[in-house]
């Protein structure tokens, strides 16, 4: 048992105290004072009458001592706050919120609702004085409640928990964790399995609760559509169907513009099939926003239900591709091969940048790509492909890249297998960067993001390795560029759970701001000149209005790895929190009883 409030040894003398005082008030009454009083017959009568049921009342005052005592300790030892359980702590509770996560899980209801349940259990399971900290991995890994004694505001906040049509990042929530629970058997993840997590080391591995069983699954997992070389105002698109059920899948599938049906047509997927078909041409109509639409219907899955509904349907819109400025700085005459694969992209206005005048190289809004030079201290977004020649770390040679986050979105499509680094030095990544890839412990590839600033490169000179003569180089670039043009604060743009970026053409302030779209929970404010959209988690049709600018956003969930319903990671040993019970309140509710017991003992005596 442990004390909370005072110590034991204070409780002990308090106690000792009030048996004392009240031993001796009780002693005090027996000591009648004697009164001479006139014609002392007249007397007698009465005092016989008294002494009947003198034995009763004496027991009835015994009693009542008796009570006082051990009402007067019940208090002492409330002021003590025992704790009766465990010692209190901090906990961590991961939720994972990703759109496997909505899955249905039989025989009703969803993962999520069943993580939110265990999570409120968990809860319930602490005492007032555990902090407990909620963390979500829906989109991006976001701390929801710092370390908190409000255990209430965190039910609340459980409770109001949605899921999200997007990719989860349980791996940065379980990273967050750490950083707030040193001890790894305080941190709870709650999740579907859906995403695999390193257990290998039991002392970094967190209590897993998987929460759900393969389900089968068919879905959407990329619709995209761009204007024709021919013609500005055609548009062609690509579709790629998936299914991921043991058995024969059969749908329908309806293609419209701005609810407008321009087609449809039967689908039938084997086991594990991959459909990749190109759109017919399509034109834009003139009054509208464009938005093309892909929806599965009539699904029929051979022995099972279709288990996720939220990649059933997809969103695009008909837009002609934006120009993008992309600003080079590097000293002149070096980076041949990076300025060849940016001035190779149609897409991009390069513009270079002299070293010795880049202080605001980050400030214009436009990526700016950083090879053989210094990289500004100035907010903005950076692509670093060298560092400065010079710069001093640690030695390699013959290093290959021995693993790399697939699944971030700049390195989704790039194979970095077989990239040979010769005798360089990899610089030190900036401090509380993500580690993309690495060369045994070596850090080869980070990402540092911070409310301002985005900064994305690697810890060697390209160069010095066969990666500039690969495929995968020219790949990089272009992902990482197009990424970090819609990169704020720690997301990808325009993809459900994220944080977007949206440049107005417009400065000054904003009268009338809001937004209309499928998620109720979006909530949009101002950074300087640029709109920051958060907390848009559902797919569909955003529609952001600025005074008179009026913005479209059209997000889709789109992603194989979420419409794979099946468990990739297994759960850990359960966690064992010990329910705590904290008893002051306890002790104070007993003492109010025996105060009431021992209040009818004392009328029962003065008035028999």
């Amino acid at each position: 048992m442990n004390w909370l409030g005072l110590p034991v040894a204070l409780v002990g003398g308090l106690v000792a105290v009030g048996f004392v005082l009240t031993v001796l008030l009780y002693l005090r009454q027996w000591g009648r004072r004697r009164l001479t009083v006139a014609f002392t017959p007249l007397w007698r009568r009465v005092l016989s009458e008294a002494d009947v049921g003198t034995s009763r009342r004496r027991i009835f005052e015994l009693v009542s001592v008796l009570l006082q005592v051990v009402i007067f300790s019940l208090i002492a030892v409330a002021l003590g706050r025992p704790l009766l359980g465990r010692t209190p702590g901090v906990r961590a509770i991961v939720i994972d919120t990703s759109a496997s996560m909505l899955a249905k899980r039989p025989p009703r209801g969803d993962r999520l609702g069943a993580a939110k349940q265990r999570a409120l259990e968990l809860v319930d399971r602490l005492s007032g004085e555990d902090r407990v900290a909620l963390i979500t991995s829906g989109g991006e890994a976001r701390l929801l409640y710092a370390p908190t004694r409000d255990h209430f505001a965190v039910r609340q906040r459980i409770a109001r928990l949605e899921g999200c049509a997007c990719e989860g990042r349980l791996r940065e929530a379980v990273e967050i964790a750490r950083g707030i629970v040193p001890d790894a058997r305080s941190i709870d993840v709650l999740t579907d399995g859906n995403e695999a997590l390193d257990t290998s080391d039991p002392s970094r591995a967190p209590h897993i609760e998987v929460l759900g069983e393969p389900v089968a699954n068919i879905g959407i997992t990329l619709l995209g559509a761009r204007p024709t070389p021919t013609s500005p105002n055609a548009y062609e698109g690509v579709i790629e169907l998936r299914s991921f059920a043991p058995g024969k899948a059969r749908a329908q599938l309806r293609m419209s513009i701005d609810g407008n049906l321009i087609s449809v047509r039967d689908v039938r997927l084997e086991p594990g099939e991959r459909q990749l078909t190109d759109l017919p041409s399509m034109v834009k109509p003139r009054d509208g926003e464009g938005l093309l639409k892909a929806e599965l219907y009539n699904i029929e899955l051979d022995g099972a239900l279709d288990g996720l509904t939220e990649d059933n349907r997809a969103f695009t819109l008909l837009a002609p591709e934006a120009e993008r400025q992309v600003r080079l700085l590097a000293p002149p005459g070096e980076a041949r091969f990076v300025r060849e694969v940016l001035r190779a992209n149609g897409r991009y206005h390069l513009k270079e940048i002299d070293p010795a005048s880049a202080a605001d190289a980050g400030r214009t809004g436009a990526v700016t790509v950083v090879a053989g030079a210094d990289v500004p201290n100035a907010p903005g977004r950076y692509l670093v492909l060298s560092p400065k020649r010079g710069a001093t770390g640690t030695a390699l040679k013959d290093a290959l890249f021995t693993d790399w986050r697939m699944d971030h979105p700049a390195l989704q499509h790039v194979s970095l297998q077989g990239i040979a680094i010769r005798a360089t030095q990899a610089v030190a990544p900036p401090a509380g960067s993500q580690i993309l890839a690495r060369f045994g412990d070596v850090p080869l590839l980070y990402l540092r993001q911070s409310m301002d600033r985005t900064e994305l490169g690697m810890t060697f000179d390209a160069e010095d390795s066969n990666l500039p003569l690969r495929v995968a180089f020219p790949v990089f670039v272009y992902s990482a560029i197009d990424w970090l043009n819609g990169a704020e604060d720690s997301s990808a743009a325009r993809t459900p759970g994220h944080r977007w970026r949206i440049e107005r053409l417009a400065a000054g302030p904003v009268a009338n701001l809001k937004i209309e779209g499928p998620s109720s929970g979006a909530e949009i404010g101002l950074r300087g000149d640029a709109i920051v959209v958060d907390q848009a988690n559902a797919a569909g049709l955003y529609r952001i209005r600025a005074d008179e600018e009026i913005f479209h956003v059209a997000t889709s969930l789109s992603s194989a790895h979420e419409s794979d319903l099946s468990t990739r990671l297994e759960a850990t040993v359960t966690t064992t929190l010990a329910r705590a019970s904290d008893l002051w309140s306890w002790l104070v509710t007993l003492a109010l009883a025996l105060l009431l017991i021992e209040w009818a003992l004392y009328h029962r005596r003065v008035t028999s």
